[in-house]
């Protein structure tokens, strides 16, 4: 099977669009780095992974998705409360998936080494520059704008209704 590598922030939900959300209201600018772990330190009374939106009904869909190939979720984090928060989300919304948390001062590839082809679902593209250098299958996963050098998608339906991973083999 293979290997299917797919980003927590920006492909699963919405987390960027609910913490621009928590620094307009907030009143002050602080960064993005510092209302992650601000927001992460360790509270599960009010765990804000649930208030971010969730995209295109992207949990229902690995239901699916993780039939047809070894899924791991992923996710760069700031701190280690930040990575407890994420990894008990993920493994409250899907049974039976690994999920891994990288730092953000090392790209995914460098923290994911594998001897096999394996594919990864990122927003961020700079995740997905460094996965194509490594030799690995990438996807961009983005609202559909001008043409680019990657495989596009918006839609995780894209990996069970479509033959755009064809020929790969593991």
């Amino acid at each position: 099977m293979i290997k299917l590598f797919i980003d927590l922030d920006g492909v699963l939900i919405n987390i960027n669009k609910f913490i621009q959300e928590v620094i307009n209201n907030s009143g002050v600018y602080i960064s993005i780095k510092e209302s992650f772990i601000e927001l992460c330190k360790p509270f599960s009374r009010n765990n804000f992974l649930e208030k971010c939106e969730k995209i295109n009904n992207s949990f229902e869909l690995i239901k699916f998705v993780k039939q047809q190939y070894k899924l791991i979720i992923i996710t760069h984090c700031y701190s280690d409360s930040e990575a407890e928060l994420k990894i008990n989300f993920i493994k409250k919304k899907i049974q039976d998936v690994k999920c891994i948390a990288t730092s953000f001062d090392k790209t995914k590839n460098e923290m994911l080494p594998s001897a096999e082809k394996s594919i990864l679902i990122d927003d961020y593209v700079v995740n997905v520059d460094n996965w194509i250098e490594n030799g690995d299958i990438e996807v961009h996963f983005r609202d559909k704008q001008n043409g680019q050098k990657y495989t596009i998608i918006d839609d995780l339906r894209y990996l069970l209704y479509t033959n755009f991973l064809k020929g790969i083999d593991n």
